[in-house]
């Protein structure tokens, strides 16, 4: 087998410092590159036009007309990849779809890290960072596909979404980035936004977590994948912190490699832990099938999120 020539160190294109992108794969731009990618807003009135900054020059307006579409799909990719698993979680347990979905894109990662000629395994001087990066991605990404398996899907996905503020508190922190009063005061209206629009069960249900009942499996259960959802989002926001120290050089596909590898190790020893039963796939197309497209949208959702 040819051995790869060397890593690409094409860097990625910034994006407008207005758009953020929340997903349950941890995003691979960094924080730099976040803010390089917009321009100083002088008009201190709100314009709905200026929640997305577009460049004056047409060639590049396109490029970046055509960068958010890619944004939008990619949403849309990793959203169905979110609806499969709790279609198929009432078959399979979640460490199986999640083993379905890294055993799928570790080998596309490998494909395409020898389509690009880069190493998968990445410049040696990273290569610390981007395996811790991928053992937090690869435990958020198991979390949040047992909450969906336990959760109604929206519930789940409110819990998850608060990622964000755990990635700017942590930033502040470990980063010793800026984090106002207004920053906090956003991040509580953000979240009490998610919580009222969606109305999640465990919140609104008559029988609400301060009823809980030690007795009753079914609560336990449901707080204990409440727990699991808000961990995850934990995970997802120091993945996002440990890309400042992953560098804007490292290609996807060595990401993707990584979390495909790290995730397959992760939970293939559940079963033999007795912490999750294996379920054998039917030999139908129906099952099969789903659990091909859930590691095909993944890899495809992250993939363009990236060039977008």
């Amino acid at each position: 087998m040819e051995e790869p020539r060397g890593e690409d160190t094409t860097l990625i294109h910034p994006i407008p410092s207005s758009v953020i992108i929340v997903n349950e794969s941890t995003p691979l731009i960094s924080h730099d590159q976040h803010l390089a990618g917009g321009r100083v807003h002088t008009d201190t009135q709100f314009h709905l036009a200026s929640c997305i900054t577009l460049s004056s020059d047409e060639d590049t307006k396109e490029r970046e007309i055509f960068g958010l579409s890619l944004l939008l799909f990619s949403s849309l990719l990793l959203t169905g990849a979110h609806v499969l698993v709790k279609s198929l979680s009432a078959t399979f347990p979640s460490f199986e779809i999640v083993f379905a979905r890294s055993s799928i894109q570790l080998p596309l990662g490998l494909l395409g890290c020898y389509l690009a000629n880069v190493n998968p395994l990445g410049n040696k001087g990273v290569r610390k960072w981007i395996f811790i990066r991928a053992l937090a991605s690869a435990i958020a990404t198991s979390l949040l596909f047992y909450s969906l398996s336990k959760l109604p899907l929206i519930d789940a996905t409110v819990v998850f979404y608060v990622g964000p503020i755990f990635k700017v508190m942590i930033a502040s922190i470990a980063l010793h980035e800026t984090f106002s009063v207004l920053d906090g005061f956003y991040s509580l209206f953000c979240f009490l936004g998610l919580v009222l629009v969606s109305k999640p069960s465990f919140l609104f249900d008559e029988i609400t977590l301060l009823n809980f009942n030690g007795d009753n499996d079914d609560e336990y259960q449901k707080s204990f994948a409440i727990a699991c959802a808000l961990m995850a989002s934990l995970m997802s926001a120091m993945a996002y912190i440990t890309v400042k120290k992953v560098g804007q050089n490292t290609h996807v596909m060595v990401h993707v490699v990584y979390f495909g590898l790290i995730a397959s190790l992760l939970n293939l020893p559940i079963p033999f832990l007795h912490l999750q039963e294996f379920v054998a796939p039917k030999c139908n197309w129906h099952e099969l099938g789903l659990l091909l497209m859930i590691g095909v949208l993944a890899f495809l959702g992250q993939y363009l999120l990236n060039q977008g």
